[in-house]
């Protein structure tokens, strides 16, 4: 979420899920696109200089983020559970009309992660996109609940 506001923003949404899996698991892990792969290993973040009580104090932010931003995250019993982060972009113009990306993006459990989920939408606010929390957050935050509730 680097460029969360204003003009394009050049991550994908495979770049932000990795993100949040090495803030979640300490490790820059590079992704499998095939059944069986096998990855090369992963990159600890502590071996690039991250101070671990630095990413601890990110934890926290984004746990306390996702409670306070994602309100289906405070009804659904997840709030302290899910750690994540909502934005919202301007993405150009289509038709007149302004165009946004939607976002969120978490992990979870908190203290044992094992699962990262990140939604983008973009749309107009006549096609019911205008913010990561009101629009990508209920979405990120049902698909983190049956996950964890091992329904997939």
């Amino acid at each position: 979420f680097a460029a969360v506001g204003q003009g394009r923003n050049r991550f994908s949404l495979l770049d932000t899920a990795r993100i949040f899996s090495a803030i979640a698991g300490g490790q820059i892990r590079p992704p499998i696109f095939t059944a069986g792969g096998t990855a090369p290993d992963a990159v600890s973040l502590e071996s690039l200089g991250i101070d671990w009580h630095e990413l601890a104090i990110i934890r926290e932010g984004l746990t306390a983020s996702a409670e306070r931003m994602v309100k289906p995250i405070r009804e659904s019993g997840l709030a302290g559970i899910v750690a994540g982060k909502t934005g919202t972009a301007q993405a150009g113009r289509r038709e007149e009309k302004q165009v946004y990306s939607a976002n969120f993006a978490c992990f979870g459990p908190v203290s044992a992660p094992e699962y990262v989920v990140a939604v983008r939408l973009t749309g107009t606010f006549d096609e019911g996109v205008a913010s990561g929390a009101a629009d990508a957050g209920p979405i990120g935050a049902e698909l983190m609940k049956r996950l964890l509730d091992r329904e997939f």
